[in-house]
């Protein structure tokens, strides 16, 4: 955060570098991330300070990246922080995500059967990196907030896949064990599914 942002406590502890560290750490695991550089700011020969200039994961991104349009070929899903963190997409739709999530559903142990399925709905080895990043940085406003997902809609690879966005509040309780973070008012999220999967040997 910079120092005119809204909240006190972050100007206070503003440092700029939680957000760049965390996506160059996803870029150099040989994921998608948004790119940044940092830059001085100003505005009619007003000085505004340091910024972070990055791209965001949007439909925009995707499609400069991987082709297609960007209004159509893409489902991009967050939490959507204005209506309680609930997953939302735009552009796309929920279906995929939540037939994920269906297929999760339960208490018991996953059979073998059902993590073949969701092997092939949701990029296991995206999800895994994604988690060690998460973990890692100690992500703390996580996993009920502050995910990314994305998915193609059409072509040879429709999985779910996760990317690191919104890492201000990382790099902060690094002894603090995220993965067990489960909320039982929101099972639809990057933090549940892990918990679930790890009911499967193979994952």
């Amino acid at each position: 955060r910079s120092y005119h942002y809204w909240d006190r406590d972050q100007r206070r502890d503003a440092d700029y570098v939680n957000d760049q560290w965390a996506r160059d750490a996803f870029l150099d695991m040989g994921w998608l991330a948004p790119h940044g550089s940092f830059v001085h700011v100003y505005l009619n020969g007003v000085y505004w300070g340091l910024y972070n200039l990055t791209e965001r994961p949007d439909s925009k991104f995707l499609a400069s990246y991987f082709g297609g349009d960007e209004d159509k070929d893409y489902d991009v899903i967050t939490a959507d922080e204005d209506h309680g963190d609930k997953p939302h997409a735009d552009p796309g739709d929920l279906k995929a995500f939540h037939a994920v999530f269906a297929l999760a559903k339960g208490e018991g142990d996953i059979s073998d059967v059902t993590y073949e399925k969701l092997s092939g709905k949701v990029d296991m080895t995206n999800l895994v990196d994604y988690l060690l990043l998460t973990q890692y940085i100690g992500k703390t406003d996580w996993p009920h907030h502050n995910w990314n997902v994305w998915r193609k809609r059409k072509g040879n690879d429709t999985r779910l896949k996760f990317t690191t966005w919104d890492n201000d509040n990382g790099l902060w309780k690094v002894d603090q064990n995220n993965t067990l973070a489960d909320d039982p008012e929101r099972q639809e999220t990057p933090g549940h599914l892990f918990l679930r999967l790890t009911t499967n040997p193979k994952f």
